[in-house]
């Protein structure tokens, strides 16, 4: 979901999954700034000033992610195919 400047105010869930903030205007256009979080779930807020407020239950920068870690809890949990991998 991409919210941009004079959206409707809204209450939206968030679900576990990447969260991508841009700031100093829209994706699309150079100079703006990219901000890249792993969110756990929670709750976003738009106010009827465009401004945005997050309230994540867990949240990291996906620089500090490890992916072979992740695989291996994957793995213990059988929640893939060891030989997909």
């Amino acid at each position: 979901m991409g919210i941009l400047a004079n959206h409707v105010p809204s209450l939206i869930q968030l679900r576990p999954g990447l969260l991508e903030i841009f700031t100093d205007g829209p994706a699309s256009q150079s100079g703006s700034k990219r901000s890249a979080y792993f969110v756990s779930g929670g709750f976003a807020t738009v106010n009827p000033d465009s401004s945005m407020q997050i309230a994540a239950f867990e949240a990291t920068t996906i620089d500090k992610i490890d992916s072979e870690v992740i695989q291996k809890y994957y793995i213990a949990l059988n929640l893939i195919d060891v030989f997909r991998l």
